[in-house]
């Protein structure tokens, strides 16, 4: 319903040795995801699993197998968050097992629309060709309120559309005979025509009758909703159109690389015609540039701040921030709104005069705050964004840097609600919310446009009938917009019977619960042993389990089976080649790197497996040497089977699959040649703004200064396109963004040739066109290579979207300033081989 998601993931396995099996395998899945159901069908027999403590969990397995029974316990892995680990013990000889999985979440918000994602890693991807199976996806919306936009996978159906005054349903369904045909992730996008509206639900549940959840959402958008209802746009295949940097003695080591690396993708992605400036600091600051205005935002300051920031190192002792945090917000002189973005990972001994320096603020000025890692001071980072009217952003592993900061960087631009309040009452046995605020004290919160806010409660159903609940916000002084609301019982929304509200707010709770904030916190495992096993959501405290009880007892020995996917098979390579060197088993999730260059995920998950074998002869024999050595250790067997019911808030839709086998005694055949590359993914065009609200000052305090004539620098001068000799040197996902133009085009022909396998000039047909279309026949390189490094970045370089979705629509804006106002329609147009 709305922005409610439920996901059913539906397995079958079959067994056709002459041995009882156990059978092992990992299902990745999103970390904020929540398994609400496991249920285990054999023959006609359909057993719901429990939620147990993790030990007792295991032991009732254990005793279940070594009974005869057939078991299937599903848990949490230790070491990875976003791995589920299934065992199925004792699937008996010509058994067939049918597996459903439900999992829960609120769906998050892409281009001011709601995004429901399914990553191609959830379709298992077997190396054997014999290992070929069938796939059905199914989406059902339901919605309270007129769907305007829709969005869906390129060949999708959509099957039926009906409506009526209180609720749209809409239904899609994808199918294909090959899963290797399926190269992206499955996305669809829609907007409805009340989004900005606050939506209310509570439900009942008959496993807690004395209880009732209740949920609050909306999104700001600053845009009037449409008053009648509009007619349905829909599409397949589209997408929704200054920084003070620490240099303290703890931001050493790792955390100082990939700060540098985030800085240094900031400053690519900064807005033209901008002017930033750059503040260092530690027991002292120093400022990059001698100007009082800041720095103009061109090529040659952008390359300049890039080379001084890949110099940075952690030499500059403790952490002072008021006397930089001072001259960002004084010093630096500017006419147009200024944003100063802090980032820090330490504690500081002046707190309260940090927090007052940055409410004095006047209120053009933003100040958005990063804090780093467990040990950095957390009431200062919240604080300082508080009063500053800013974003406030955690970040307790460094791999998220780089999206954290380019989302802040996005915030910028974007108007908000200053100073937002909730006040709910009686008090909640569970109050959850999604910007992790505690709402129970005074402070207020920044919400920003197109970003959802989300709010679970579960409260008892006598507090239920006098619940009170209060909204607050500032009056934004340009849009004159502001929140002030007050609700009770007879407001909100009552859904049908169920668990979903009570499992996504107990599922948030844990998370919360899992990850506290402070390194001087600790994990009350207690407490989520409770809430886990209370509304049956997984934990990594706890385990699923379900047991069929056999009435044909096994004969012959249980037989072990591990099955995995290219990533895996990977995994164990890397693990066993890295052990036989006398290396530390430790490996990067998502590439292995034996030539010191990166290998980025490809968008099949064959690509990543190609790009190791291509590594070198060394790499190749190695490889090869451990697979003849896996083959006498352990067998993988087949999976043919998969499903997917994808449904907004709706009930079970479990597909009948094609029967699987485990095993197949056949010698592998070659991998078949993949099918055409499908047109790329893309969210719904994001709704324009008042141009005023679009000028981004930049790195650490400067606005954007008035519009220069056009740059006429070296790297603008347009590239002379030739044909390639197609000779290609290894480039990786960092060339490519550091060839962008501070103006937003790409320039360097050679390094987006070396992407693809066909020459980049043969598409001549789409060449004409575009040569027609555009204004500058001048530009036309510009354009061409621009639009085909958006095609690269979204093929190849989808799972970093977070990272380069600003440096896109830099240059999407670049190549509408020459007549192509849709530039993602000629993106979609591109048909190469990305390598």
């Amino acid at each position: 319903m709305n922005s409610i998601a439920t996901i059913e993931i539906i397995q079958k396995f079959f067994n056709d040795t002459a041995q009882p099996l156990e059978v092992t395998l990992n299902v990745p899945i999103e970390e904020d995801y929540g398994i609400g159901k496991l249920m285990i069908q054999i023959d006609e027999k359909v057993i719901e699993g429990r939620i147990l403590e993790k030990q007792k969990a295991q032991e009732k397995y254990e005793d279940a197998v070594a009974q005869g029974h057939t078991a299937i316990m599903a848990q949490e892995d230790d070491q990875k968050d976003e791995i589920i680990k299934l065992s199925i013990g004792n699937l008996l000889p010509g058994q067939e097992a049918t597996l459903h999985l439900q999992l829960l979440n609120v769906l998050k918000i892409e281009g001011a629309a709601y995004c429901l994602r399914v990553p191609l890693h959830y379709f298992p991807n077997y190396s054997s060709v014999q290992n070929q199976y069938s796939y059905q996806f199914f989406v059902e919306i339901h919605s309270d309120s007129p769907v305007t936009y829709l969005s869906y996978p390129n060949n999708s159906k959509l099957i039926k559309t009906t409506s009526d005054e209180n609720l749209l349903h809409i239904k899609i369904e994808k199918a294909q005979d090959n899963v290797l045909c399926l190269e992206n992730d499955l996305v669809v996008y829609y907007r409805t025509n009340d989004m900005e509206s606050t939506v209310l639900y509570s439900q009942e549940s008959d496993s807690h009758p004395d209880q009732v959840a209740v949920m609050v959402s909306f999104v700001p958008s600053f845009i009037e909703s449409t008053v009648e209802s509009p007619s349905l746009e829909t599409f397949e295949e589209e997408m929704p159109d200054p920084q003070d940097e620490p240099r303290s003695g703890s931001m050493s080591g790792g955390k100082m690389t990939t700060t540098v690396e985030a800085l240094k993708l900031f400053l690519k992605s900064l807005p033209p015609r901008s002017s930033f400036e750059i503040i260092s600091f530690g027991s002292e600051y120093k400022v990059f540039s001698d100007s009082t205005t800041g720095l103009d935002y061109n090529d040659e300051s952008m390359d300049s701040a890039i080379r001084t920031v890949s110099q940075f190192s952690a030499n500059m002792g403790g952490t002072e921030i008021y006397k930089p945090l001072e001259f960002a917000i004084q010093s630096i002189t500017t006419k147009l709104q200024k944003r100063i973005f802090m980032l820090t990972d330490g504690a500081v001994e002046n707190r309260q005069r940090v927090i007052e320096l940055a409410e004095k603020c006047p209120f053009d000025i933003r100040i958005h705050s990063i804090g780093v890692g467990r040990d950095c001071d957390v009431k200062l980072v919240q604080e300082v964004a508080r009063k500053g009217r800013g974003s406030c952003s955690l970040v307790l592993e460094n791999k998220d840097l780089k999206t954290i900061v380019i989302q802040a960087l996005g915030r910028a631009k974007d108007p908000s609600y200053s100073n937002f309040k909730l006040y709910l009452a009686p008090q909640a046995s569970i109050c959850v919310n999604n910007m992790k605020h505690d709402f129970t004290n005074t402070t207020g919160i920044e919400l920003f446009r197109n970003e959802i806010f989300l709010m679970l409660s579960i409260v008892s159903k006598k507090d239920f009938s006098k619940l009170k609940l209060k909204a607050s916000s500032d009056i934004h002084p340009v849009s004159n917009k502001g929140i002030n609301h007050e609700w009770t019982k007879a407001n909100f929304k009552q859904l049908d019977k169920g668990e979903e509200l009570f499992k996504i707010a107990a599922r948030m709770k844990i998370n919360e619960l899992s990850n506290p904030i402070s390194r001087y916190d600790s994990i009350d495992i207690k407490s989520i042993q409770e809430k886990s096993l209370k509304y049956q959501v997984l934990s990594k405290h706890t385990s699923f389990l379900a047991i069929n009880k056999n009435d044909e007892k096994p004969v012959g020995e249980l037989r072990q089976v591990k099955l995995l996917n290219h990533d895996q098979q990977l995994d164990e390579l890397v693990k066993k080649s890295k052990m036989q060197l006398g290396v530390s088993p430790t490996l990067n999730q998502r590439s292995y790197d034996m030539n010191s260059a990166p290998i980025e995920k490809s968008a099949q998950i064959k690509g990543s497996f190609t790009n190791f074998q291509v590594k070198g002869k060394k790499t190749k024999k190695m490889a090869a040497d451990i697979s003849e050595s896996q083959e006498d250790e352990e067998e993988h067997g087949n999976f043919q089977g998969f499903g997917f019911s994808s449904i907004a808030h709706s009930q079970e839709n479990f597909e009948t699959m094609k029967r699987s086998k485990l095993f197949d005694q056949e010698e592998e055949k070659s991998m078949p040649k993949q099918a055409l590359m499908k047109r790329e993914m893309m969210p719904p065009p994001t709704m324009s703004m008042n141009a005023s609200n679009r000028q981004i000052p930049t790195i650490g305090i400067m606005p954007p200064g008035s519009s220069p004539k056009r740059q006429m620098m070296q790297s603008d001068i347009p590239p002379q396109i030739q044909k390639s000799s197609m000779m290609r040197q290894s480039k990786t996902y960092d060339d490519l963004i550091m060839d962008q133009t501070s103006l937003g085009f790409w320039k360097n022909i050679t390094i987006i040739q070396t992407f693809i396998k066909e020459d980049i000039l043969s598409d001549q047909a789409l060449i004409s066109e575009i040569k027609q279309l555009i204004k500058d026949q001048d530009a036309f390189e510009q354009v061409w290579i621009t639009l085909v490094a958006l095609y690269i970045l979204q093929k190849k370089f989808n799972s970093k979207k977070n990272e380069w979705e600003l440096l896109a629509q830099k240059g999407k804006d670049y190549i509408r300033s020459f007549g192509l106002q849709k530039p993602d329609n000629y993106v979609k147009k591109i048909n190469y081989k990305v390598l």
